[in-house]
């Protein structure tokens, strides 16, 4: 840079550039000797929230333990910057609750797994769909329309402004969500087995 710039400029001091209205990404909470603490999460747009992860991974292990009852489904509790999935596995599928600290909102999926363990991809492992969103499984196999799904949901779904108290009722709000659908369907859900991912 310094060679591009006339003589007269190159010994000057760095242009110092002031970025308005961009928010920008804070360097991730650490987790450590696998305790989770509350942090910041950017979301797509740099929007810094923060949450309390402990506070909404207890939530989630307390509203979905019930899983653990149906054929004595492992849970498996995995950690990452961005995210944390709890992962109820049988022997050839499981059920996946993933909080999502980016996007601020819960996924629910099934999983295809590879020799009882997690499979190494996401959407496709050695080939094959391993991943397939609950919703797209309630439609395409049991014949839910969209419009059921919907009156399934709480009034007031959608995604709140950004602030503390908001996106935690907001996390809390779809898992009561999901663990209705999961009452009701998760005993057919995991007897359909992997033709579900077909």
């Amino acid at each position: 840079m310094q060679a591009c710039l006339p003589p007269h400029r190159q010994a000057a001091e760095p242009v110092r550039v002031k970025r308005v209205g961009v928010t920008p990404f804070p360097t991730a909470v650490p987790y450590s000797e696998g305790r989770v603490r509350a942090g910041e999460s950017p979301d797509w747009t740099g929007e810094v929230v923060r949450v309390n992860r402990e506070y909404i991974e207890t939530r989630a292990l307390t509203r979905f333990a019930f899983l653990e009852q149906l054929d004595g489904l492992k849970r498996v509790l995995t950690r990452k910057p961005w995210t944390t999935t709890i992962d109820y596995l049988g022997p050839e599928t499981g059920i996946e609750v993933a909080l999502d600290w980016r996007d601020r909102t819960v996924d629910m999926l099934l999983v295809r797994l590879q020799r009882g363990r997690l499979p190494e991809g996401y959407y496709v492992s050695e080939g094959r769909k391993c991943r397939v969103y609950l919703s797209e499984a309630l439609t395409e196999h049991f014949g839910l329309s969209r419009a059921e799904l919907r009156a399934m949901a709480p009034k007031g779904m959608k995604r709140p402004k950004p602030s503390d108290d908001a996106e935690t009722a907001h996390f809390e709000e779809v898992m009561v969500h999901y663990e209705g659908i999961l009452r009701r369907f998760a005993r057919r859900l995991l007897d359909a087995g992997t033709s579900i991912f077909e």
